[in-house]
């Protein structure tokens, strides 16, 4: 197990430094603090032509901005809210930096800019730091040595790139033995053994593990599957608006959970396809590792045919899929809407 406990950020109550504002509180506010400067003031009734009303509007809307701007600063100096180079500095505190996912290309027109870690990433790294106060034992501090392995290399059409770890699963099936399975962040999580040796070299380093651990580095099992499903759309909604945004949702459930031991539910791909404007989602196919699941209706004509269920994974595993609009033979979302 982790020496520490990773607290769940978005859970965190808002911190009191961080103040809820409203311009007609503050404008409220203002006329009260003129009518005890001025008594002629009091009770006045306002009218907004006024030069000295549109003064006081003014101050109001500069006090709320700067009052804005003060929350803003706050939150960036707090993990859970910290963002860009503002998440950079606090990495910087436990001597991690935000790591290059790809080079990009300055030679290019116009140039390519790198493609850096994201910030949920960092932030969760940073979150394991304490973790590598220490020696690798813990499961935490193995999974944080894990995340700091990273393999360059050429693809099949010789091209650079860079791998890292996405995500890491620890377990000790016996005694002394440490099994650690290696999620990459390139197409379906499937690491290379480039990476796979570059996690090794990382958790193997003296200073790193106990010498009475044998570490296994493997690769994560990938489970391959797709989404069939029919959305019906209310009638004067904009059907292409209503497909775009519930498509767009549905990506980002799936790439959400591409990671080691996340379940895709059923329940989570009616969620992320009920957007706006959406009246019924029915999954009519799914295709899991080459297994079709047909929705209860299709079933009931095909006893042979698996009912639609949620994928069950295993921490040592991850479910992927295929949303590159570049390969449209394998993409994995197929959607249908109709008007109702």
């Amino acid at each position: 197990m982790s020496m520490f406990t990773k607290i769940d950020l978005s859970k965190l109550p808002p911190p009191d430094v961080v103040e809820s504002l409203s311009y007609e509180t503050i404008l409220n506010d203002s006329k009260a603090t003129l009518a005890e400067i001025d008594p002629q003031f009091d009770g006045y009734e306002w009218r907004e032509s006024e030069p000295l009303y549109k003064l006081l509007q003014v101050f109001s809307y500069r006090e709320m901005y700067v009052r804005q701007r003060i929350n803003e600063a706050a939150r960036n100096v707090m993990l859970a809210t910290a963002t860009g180079s503002n998440l950079d500095h606090l990495a910087a505190l436990f001597s991690l930096s935000r790591q290059e996912l790809d080079p990009g290309d300055p030679e290019a027109s116009p140039p390519i800019p790198a493609t850096l870690e994201e910030d949920e990433s960092l932030r969760s790294q940073v979150q394991m730091a304490f973790e590598g106060f220490s020696c690798a034992g813990s499961q935490g501090a193995y999974e944080f040595y894990a995340r700091q392995a990273f393999y360059e290399g050429n693809d099949d059409e010789d091209e650079p790139f860079k791998e890292n770890v996405k995500d890491i699963s620890v377990d000790s099936p016996d005694p002394g033995v440490v099994d650690v399975f290696v999620l990459s962040d390139r197409k379906d999580g499937l690491p290379s053994d480039g990476l796979i040796a570059a996690v090794e070299d990382c958790l193997n380093a003296e200073e790193v593990r106990p010498i009475t651990d044998e570490v296994r580095v493997k690769k994560a099992g990938i489970i391959e599957y797709a989404i069939w499903a029919q959305v019906t759309v209310s009638e004067g909604v904009g059907i292409e608006e209503t497909k775009n945004n519930a498509e767009a949702q549905l990506q980002h459930y799936t790439v959400d959970h591409h990671n080691l031991g996340d379940d895709i539910t059923i329940s989570g791909i009616h969620a992320a396809l009920h957007q706006a404007g959406v009246r019924n989602v029915t999954i009519t196919q799914l295709i899991v590792d080459g297994v079709v699941y047909c929705d209860a209706q299709t079933s009931a004509t095909s006893e042979d045919t698996p009912l639609v269920q949620n994928i069950t994974v295993g921490d040592d595993q991850s479910a992927y899929c295929n949303i590159d609009p570049d390969d449209p033979e394998n993409y994995g979302l197929h959607l249908t809407f109709k008007e109702s």
